[in-house]
């Protein structure tokens, strides 16, 4: 008889003990299931950062950022736009107003994961950008010809 209470023991601690591992189980999916639903809500915050940031942004500022985001400088940009370099300065200090950014640094580490989240064909659609990237320019072959020229 001791025997049979000793195998209903053993029995009723192996239930707790899986009782446990469930709740344990349980709790770990819920746990994943909050972070893959904050996951997605800060992905969708940021894609609609993104809009809101770079659909404020001019053509020309759009320009200059790509600019930036290729290395090249202020009279580089110049040369580029066919302008002052203290015109071209405004437009990069435009793009580092709406950004938030110091530096040309900053314009780069907090561009790039804006117009990550909300992709290429968006951001083309959002600046009125052509794929060649400059989309008020005349010869957008010769002006992308130039940025790569100049960036080597």
């Amino acid at each position: 008889m001791s025997t049979d209470n000793e195998k209903i023991w053993e029995l009723e601690r192996e239930l707790i003990r899986r009782d446990a591992q469930i709740e344990v189980l349980k709790d770990t999916i819920i746990g994943l299931t909050k972070a893959t639903t904050t996951n997605q809500d800060e992905c969708k915050s940021l894609s609609e950062r993104a809009i809101e940031v770079l659909g404020s942004m001019t053509i020309k500022q759009h320009a200059a950022l790509q600019c930036v985001l290729a290395g090249l400088s202020n009279k580089q940009i110049a040369e580029l736009f066919q302008c002052t370099d203290s015109t071209a300065k405004v437009h990069v200090r435009g793009v580092m107003g709406k950004l938030d950014a110091h530096t040309r640094s900053q314009v780069v580490l907090k561009a790039q994961p804006l117009m990550d989240a909300i992709g290429p064909e968006k951001y083309l659609e959002l600046t009125g950008l052509s794929k060649g990237w400059v989309g008020n320019v005349d010869d957008e072959v010769e002006i992308t010809r130039l940025v790569r020229e100049k960036t080597r």
